[in-house]
């Protein structure tokens, strides 16, 4: 009986995943960018220590909301990374 390697055949077939596949897709993305620009938006409006609390309180709005429905977190957490960062700045 000769036996083939089926695996190495479907990886060769199988597309290479995109940066956006990477961030998450579409909502990843989104996800990843709502918090920083919150802090932005908030931050030219209505200054430093409310864009802080309205960028802290979107990104766990998007954790918790990641958290129920069971998707990965990770570009909740990156969301909130970038705010941690752009309030430091």
């Amino acid at each position: 009986m000769i036996r083939t390697n089926t695996s190495a055949k479907d990886d060769e077939h199988q597309p290479n995943p995109t940066l956006l596949d990477h961030m998450g897709g579409l909502s990843g993305l989104v996800y990843t960018g709502l918090p920083i620009v919150a802090f932005v938006l908030v931050n030219a409006i209505a200054g430093l220590n409310a864009a802080i609390a309205v960028a802290i309180g979107a990104g766990a709005g998007i954790t918790i909301l990641r958290l129920l429905r069971k998707e990965p977190l990770q570009s909740a957490i990156s969301g909130l990374f970038g705010v941690a960062v752009a309030a430091f700045i």
